[in-house]
Protein backbone atom coordinates (compact mmCIF):
# COMPACT_ATOMS: atom_id res chain seq x y z
CA UNK A 1 0.00 0.00 0.00
CA UNK A 2 2.62 2.43 0.73
CA UNK A 3 4.53 1.50 -2.45
CA UNK A 4 1.14 2.51 -4.24
CA UNK A 5 1.06 5.67 -2.89
CA UNK A 6 4.31 6.85 -3.17
CA UNK A 7 4.42 5.46 -7.50
CA UNK A 8 0.57 5.37 -8.04
CA UNK A 9 1.07 1.89 -9.41
CA UNK A 10 0.83 -1.92 -7.78
CA UNK A 11 4.36 -3.82 -6.90
CA UNK A 12 3.41 -7.02 -8.36
CA UNK A 13 6.93 -8.37 -8.93
CA UNK A 14 8.14 -11.99 -7.79
CA UNK A 15 11.81 -11.20 -8.12
CA UNK A 16 13.73 -7.78 -7.58
CA UNK A 17 14.95 -7.87 -11.33
CA UNK A 18 11.27 -7.65 -12.91
CA UNK A 19 11.01 -4.53 -10.27
CA UNK A 20 14.21 -3.09 -11.78
CA UNK A 21 13.58 -3.71 -15.18
CA UNK A 22 10.14 -2.16 -15.01
CA UNK A 23 11.05 0.96 -13.00
CA UNK A 24 13.80 1.38 -15.24
CA UNK A 25 11.79 0.80 -18.49
CA UNK A 26 8.63 2.50 -17.80
CA UNK A 27 9.16 4.78 -14.90
CA UNK A 28 12.06 6.24 -14.80
CA UNK A 29 13.52 9.46 -16.23
CA UNK A 30 16.09 8.28 -19.43
CA UNK A 31 18.85 10.78 -18.01
CA UNK A 32 18.56 9.58 -15.07
CA UNK A 33 18.86 5.58 -16.34
CA UNK A 34 22.46 5.45 -16.00
CA UNK A 35 22.35 6.00 -12.59
CA UNK A 36 21.13 2.48 -11.87
CA UNK A 37 23.38 0.69 -13.86
CA UNK A 38 25.14 -1.59 -11.21
CA UNK A 39 22.99 -4.60 -11.15
CA UNK A 40 25.03 -6.64 -13.82
CA UNK A 41 26.77 -9.69 -11.85
CA UNK A 42 30.14 -8.48 -12.44
CA UNK A 43 29.39 -4.80 -10.85
CA UNK A 44 27.42 -6.77 -7.81
CA UNK A 45 30.79 -8.77 -7.56
CA UNK A 46 33.07 -6.00 -7.33
CA UNK A 47 31.05 -4.26 -5.10
CA UNK A 48 30.62 -7.20 -2.48
CA UNK A 49 34.83 -7.62 -3.01
CA UNK A 50 35.15 -4.45 -2.02
CA UNK A 51 32.77 -3.73 0.62
CA UNK A 52 30.87 -1.58 -0.79
CA UNK A 53 27.59 -2.72 0.50
CA UNK A 54 25.46 0.70 0.60
CA UNK A 55 24.52 2.71 -2.55
CA UNK A 56 23.06 6.22 -2.99
CA UNK A 57 21.36 8.01 -5.70
CA UNK A 58 18.88 10.61 -6.88
CA UNK A 59 16.84 9.86 -9.85
CA UNK A 60 13.63 11.29 -11.36
CA UNK A 61 11.16 8.51 -11.02
CA UNK A 62 6.90 9.04 -13.04
CA UNK A 63 4.24 9.21 -10.63
CA UNK A 64 0.97 9.67 -13.49
CA UNK A 65 2.54 12.53 -15.95
CA UNK A 66 5.01 14.04 -13.93
CA UNK A 67 8.12 13.02 -12.25
CA UNK A 68 8.96 13.34 -8.65
CA UNK A 69 12.65 13.16 -7.74
CA UNK A 70 13.48 9.94 -5.08
CA UNK A 71 15.98 8.88 -3.12
CA UNK A 72 17.27 5.50 -3.32
CA UNK A 73 19.47 4.29 -0.97
CA UNK A 74 20.72 -0.25 -1.60
CA UNK A 75 22.17 -2.05 1.10
CA UNK A 76 24.01 -5.33 -0.01
CA UNK A 77 23.67 -8.23 2.35
CA UNK A 78 26.38 -10.33 1.20
CA UNK A 79 26.31 -14.51 1.12
CA UNK A 80 28.56 -15.56 3.75
CA UNK A 81 31.33 -16.37 1.40
CA UNK A 82 31.38 -12.78 0.49
CA UNK A 83 31.01 -14.03 -3.18
CA UNK A 84 27.67 -13.15 -4.15
CA UNK A 85 24.77 -11.26 -2.80
CA UNK A 86 22.52 -13.07 -0.48
CA UNK A 87 19.31 -9.63 -0.51
CA UNK A 88 18.99 -6.35 -0.99
CA UNK A 89 17.13 -4.13 0.45
CA UNK A 90 15.68 -0.51 -0.85
CA UNK A 91 14.75 2.70 0.77
CA UNK A 92 12.64 4.67 -1.09
CA UNK A 93 11.97 8.12 -0.04
CA UNK A 94 10.70 11.37 -1.95
CA UNK A 95 13.01 13.82 -2.51
CA UNK A 96 10.89 16.36 -4.27
CA UNK A 97 11.13 19.32 -1.48
CA UNK A 98 14.51 18.53 -0.81
CA UNK A 99 16.00 18.65 -4.20
CA UNK A 100 13.87 21.71 -4.70
CA UNK A 101 15.57 23.66 -1.97
CA UNK A 102 18.97 22.27 -3.46
CA UNK A 103 18.92 23.13 -6.69
CA UNK A 104 17.24 26.72 -5.63
CA UNK A 105 21.02 27.27 -3.41
CA UNK A 106 22.77 26.37 -6.24
CA UNK A 107 21.29 29.17 -8.78
CA UNK A 108 21.78 31.38 -5.82
CA UNK A 109 25.39 30.73 -5.54
CA UNK A 110 25.54 31.36 -9.61
CA UNK A 111 22.93 34.31 -10.62
CA UNK A 112 23.84 37.65 -9.43
CA UNK A 113 20.59 38.87 -7.41
CA UNK A 114 19.66 42.13 -9.01
CA UNK A 115 20.20 41.05 -12.98
CA UNK A 116 19.34 37.71 -12.54
CA UNK A 117 22.22 36.97 -15.26
CA UNK A 118 25.33 34.59 -14.73
CA UNK A 119 27.60 36.25 -11.48
CA UNK A 120 31.48 36.83 -12.03
CA UNK A 121 32.54 33.25 -10.57
CA UNK A 122 30.18 31.22 -12.46
CA UNK A 123 30.65 33.59 -15.03
CA UNK A 124 34.24 32.58 -15.87
CA UNK A 125 33.86 29.06 -14.88
CA UNK A 126 31.13 29.11 -18.06
CA UNK A 127 33.68 31.00 -20.45
CA UNK A 128 36.78 28.63 -18.99
CA UNK A 129 34.93 25.60 -20.37
CA UNK A 130 33.72 27.01 -23.83
CA UNK A 131 37.37 28.51 -24.79
CA UNK A 132 38.84 24.57 -23.42
CA UNK A 133 36.25 23.16 -26.36
CA UNK A 134 37.66 25.15 -28.62
CA UNK A 135 35.28 27.99 -28.21
CA UNK A 136 36.42 30.28 -31.00
CA UNK A 137 34.32 33.91 -30.84
CA UNK A 138 34.50 37.07 -29.09
CA UNK A 139 35.41 38.23 -25.18
CA UNK A 140 34.00 41.69 -24.75
CA UNK A 141 33.97 43.56 -21.10
CA UNK A 142 31.11 45.93 -20.79
CA UNK A 143 31.12 48.98 -19.40
CA UNK A 144 28.15 52.00 -18.59
CA UNK A 145 29.18 55.32 -19.76
CA UNK A 146 28.96 57.99 -16.74
CA UNK A 147 27.08 55.51 -14.25
CA UNK A 148 28.38 57.14 -11.31
CA UNK A 149 26.56 60.56 -12.20
CA UNK A 150 24.14 58.82 -12.82
CA UNK A 151 24.03 56.71 -9.79
CA UNK A 152 24.50 60.06 -7.57
CA UNK A 153 22.09 62.07 -9.59
CA UNK A 154 18.89 59.63 -10.04
CA UNK A 155 19.81 56.98 -6.95
CA UNK A 156 20.21 53.61 -7.06
CA UNK A 157 16.50 52.73 -7.76
CA UNK A 158 17.63 54.17 -10.70
CA UNK A 159 20.77 53.20 -11.51
CA UNK A 160 19.62 49.11 -10.62
CA UNK A 161 16.40 49.63 -13.32
CA UNK A 162 19.14 50.71 -15.90
CA UNK A 163 20.95 47.89 -15.19
CA UNK A 164 18.26 45.45 -15.39
CA UNK A 165 17.56 46.80 -18.87
CA UNK A 166 20.19 46.78 -19.95
CA UNK A 167 20.51 42.67 -18.74
CA UNK A 168 17.98 42.41 -20.70
CA UNK A 169 18.59 43.83 -24.13
CA UNK A 170 21.98 42.04 -24.21
CA UNK A 171 19.99 38.56 -22.91
CA UNK A 172 17.64 38.90 -25.62
CA UNK A 173 20.38 39.17 -28.15
CA UNK A 174 22.43 35.96 -27.17
CA UNK A 175 22.26 32.31 -27.99
CA UNK A 176 22.69 29.16 -25.07
CA UNK A 177 26.21 28.63 -26.67
CA UNK A 178 27.00 32.51 -25.33
CA UNK A 179 27.51 33.62 -21.97
CA UNK A 180 26.66 36.84 -20.07
CA UNK A 181 27.14 37.65 -16.54
CA UNK A 182 27.68 40.71 -14.22
CA UNK A 183 31.01 41.30 -12.77
CA UNK A 184 29.96 43.71 -10.45
CA UNK A 185 28.38 47.43 -10.19
CA UNK A 186 28.06 48.67 -13.71
CA UNK A 187 30.39 46.31 -15.35
CA UNK A 188 29.29 43.07 -17.57
CA UNK A 189 31.12 40.57 -19.43
CA UNK A 190 30.24 38.98 -22.36
CA UNK A 191 31.32 35.78 -24.38
CA UNK A 192 29.71 35.24 -27.92
CA UNK A 193 30.62 32.23 -29.62
CA UNK A 194 31.58 31.05 -33.37
CA UNK A 195 33.54 33.10 -36.02
CA UNK A 196 35.49 36.42 -35.69
CA UNK A 197 33.48 38.20 -38.16
CA UNK A 198 30.14 36.79 -37.48
CA UNK A 199 30.62 37.54 -33.38
CA UNK A 200 31.74 40.96 -34.59
CA UNK A 201 28.98 41.79 -35.95
CA UNK A 202 26.89 40.58 -33.71
CA UNK A 203 28.52 42.66 -31.06
CA UNK A 204 27.66 45.52 -32.84
CA UNK A 205 24.05 45.05 -32.88
CA UNK A 206 24.30 44.43 -29.26
CA UNK A 207 26.20 47.93 -29.11
CA UNK A 208 23.54 49.62 -31.12
CA UNK A 209 20.63 47.94 -29.15
CA UNK A 210 22.41 49.56 -25.74
CA UNK A 211 22.24 53.25 -26.79
CA UNK A 212 18.57 54.44 -25.75
CA UNK A 213 16.88 57.15 -23.96
CA UNK A 214 15.53 56.87 -20.38
CA UNK A 215 12.83 58.89 -19.16
CA UNK A 216 11.87 59.54 -15.35
CA UNK A 217 10.39 62.69 -13.81
CA UNK A 218 10.34 64.80 -16.97
CA UNK A 219 14.29 64.09 -17.54
CA UNK A 220 15.88 62.37 -20.36
CA UNK A 221 19.04 60.01 -19.67
CA UNK A 222 21.45 59.47 -22.84
CA UNK A 223 22.30 55.94 -22.02
CA UNK A 224 25.43 54.07 -24.07
CA UNK A 225 28.08 51.32 -22.76
CA UNK A 226 31.59 51.51 -24.13
CA UNK A 227 33.70 47.72 -24.14
CA UNK A 228 36.76 45.86 -24.50
CA UNK A 229 37.10 43.52 -26.98
CA UNK A 230 39.35 40.13 -27.01
CA UNK A 231 39.68 37.73 -30.36
CA UNK A 232 39.42 33.89 -29.78
CA UNK A 233 40.10 32.61 -32.48
CA UNK A 234 42.27 29.54 -33.70
CA UNK A 235 44.50 30.14 -30.01
CA UNK A 236 44.35 28.77 -27.06
CA UNK A 237 44.09 31.62 -24.24
CA UNK A 238 43.01 31.79 -20.63
CA UNK A 239 40.51 33.24 -18.99
CA UNK A 240 42.86 35.60 -17.50
CA UNK A 241 44.94 36.37 -20.57
CA UNK A 242 41.59 37.44 -22.40
CA UNK A 243 40.41 39.45 -19.45
CA UNK A 244 43.51 41.65 -19.11
CA UNK A 245 43.92 42.36 -22.99
CA UNK A 246 39.92 43.15 -23.55
CA UNK A 247 39.82 45.31 -19.59
CA UNK A 248 43.08 47.29 -21.33
CA UNK A 249 41.04 47.86 -24.42
CA UNK A 250 38.16 48.60 -22.58
CA UNK A 251 40.47 51.60 -20.96
CA UNK A 252 41.31 53.06 -24.19
CA UNK A 253 37.36 52.73 -25.64
CA UNK A 254 36.55 54.38 -22.37
CA UNK A 255 39.07 57.41 -23.32
CA UNK A 256 37.45 58.14 -26.99
CA UNK A 257 33.74 58.36 -27.75
CA UNK A 258 30.58 57.13 -25.39
CA UNK A 259 29.24 54.26 -26.71
CA UNK A 260 32.39 53.00 -28.49
CA UNK A 261 34.61 49.87 -28.18
CA UNK A 262 38.15 48.76 -29.19
CA UNK A 263 39.61 45.56 -29.71
CA UNK A 264 42.57 44.40 -28.09
CA UNK A 265 45.84 44.71 -30.48
CA UNK A 266 47.51 42.06 -28.75
CA UNK A 267 44.75 38.99 -29.39
CA UNK A 268 44.77 40.57 -33.15
CA UNK A 269 48.70 40.45 -33.49
CA UNK A 270 49.19 37.22 -31.63
CA UNK A 271 46.15 35.31 -34.18
CA UNK A 272 48.48 36.43 -37.32
CA UNK A 273 51.67 35.05 -35.79
CA UNK A 274 49.77 31.60 -35.43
Amino acid sequence: QEYYDFFHYEANYSIMDEWFWDLCTNYLHKDDVEKLDMFRDIDLYKRVKNHDYVFTTHVRVKRDENYVWTKLVFVFIPTDNKKGVERIFILIQDYSSAMAERMTNLMYARIDALTQTWNKRYSEELITNRIKNNGNGLFCLLDVDDFKAINDSFGHITSDQLLKKISHIVCESITNDDVFGRIGGDEFILYLKGDYNECLNRFNSIMIKLKFNYYENGRQLKISCSAGLAKIQGRRASFNELYESADAALYEAKRQEKGNYRISLASLIEEDDE
